[in-house]
């Protein structure tokens, strides 16, 4: 499983890429592992962030000072994508992002829908590079302290192969397809992460075909899913109700994610000693379960 956080001598980097994708036979020995660094971002997107019932294209900006720094100097970079494109491995958009330098791309879906190729990288350069680049997305895709803890969960999934054999396999179906290459992704330690413009934060899991779900394990456990219909409300509620009695401070409301201004619903000491039937519990904290939370309410 890829990490990022010991040393740059300890690392073991794994790349995910199409199975029968001869990279070094299309750009070359020398840029290979760097060309699977990228096949890797475009092949994991793809797979992850497309819906299952729509066949949109997925498109991934490539930073070209990521590039530079991945590739190296005398234009390598561009030398390789040319190879990839005139090979009809990947594909590019026509809209250049200004002021991050970078034009989007996706892999054509004849490599979309191929099952996972796992590669360890040797070169320690290109290990040090796709460590330091894969740092630097985390840390400007993901804007508060909560994604980084539900970034740190998912990395702590694995895969039961007995119950993903008999979800996904054997069934040629585009849906079930995409699903084992999903979970194969995920053996891979090949995780992905991204905050969209409405806030939702969107994983590996969160994209994955509710029936492969089944096959995810956290410490040998599978898990569990909860779905609340129209949750927003209840969870402003809950949330302005905590704030309110106390129980909760704003800060904690903010190192949550919210960007929300809630001091007019901060109540005083005073209001807190005047108002009759609240009661705080001091030992409560952001940490306790949902059950206690509500506990709570019913003292209003």
């Amino acid at each position: 499983m890829n990490t990022y956080t010991t040393s740059s001598a300890e690392l073991q980097l794994f790349t995910a890429i199409p199975e029968g994708l001869d990279l070094e036979d299309i750009v070359g020995k020398r840029l290979a592992e760097p060309s699977m660094v990228v096949i890797d971002r475009l092949y994991t997107d793809c797979n992850i962030f497309r819906r299952y019932d729509q066949d949109e294209t997925v498109w991934t900006p490539l930073h070209q000072k990521q590039m530079a720094l991945l590739y190296g100097k005398g234009g390598n970079w561009s030398k390789a994508i040319q190879q990839l494109i005139q090979h009809s491995v990947v594909r590019r958009g026509n809209h250049y992002t200004v002021g991050i330098h970078s034009f989007p791309y996706t892999l054509l879906d004849e490599w979309v829908y191929r099952d996972v190729q796992i590669h360890q990288l040797t070169r320690q350069r290109i290990i040090d590079r796709f460590a330091e680049i894969e740092r630097a997305n985390d840390r400007a895709g993901l804007t508060h302290q909560v994604h980084f803890y539900l970034r740190d969960w998912n990395r702590e999934l694995t895969v039961d192969r007995e119950v993903m054999r008999q979800v996904v396999d054997g069934d040629p179906c585009r849906t079930k397809k995409r699903a084992r290459i999903a979970l194969g992704l995920i053996e891979a330690g090949r995780f992905r992460f991204k905050v969209c413009r409405y806030g939702r934060f969107h994983t590996n899991i969160t994209s994955l075909w509710s029936p492969a779900r089944t096959a995810l394990r956290i410490q040998g456990k599978p898990l569990v899913g909860l779905d609340i219909s129209n949750s927003q409300p209840l969870l402003q509620c809950l949330i302005t109700a905590l704030v309110h009695l106390g129980v909760w401070t704003v800060e904690d409301v903010l190192a949550m994610g919210t960007t929300n201004e809630l001091e007019h619903i901060r109540p005083t000491r005073q209001q807190q000693q005047a108002e009759p039937g609240t009661h705080m519990t001091p030992h409560m904290t952001p940490h306790h379960t949902k059950t206690q939370a509500t506990a709570s309410l019913s003292l209003m």
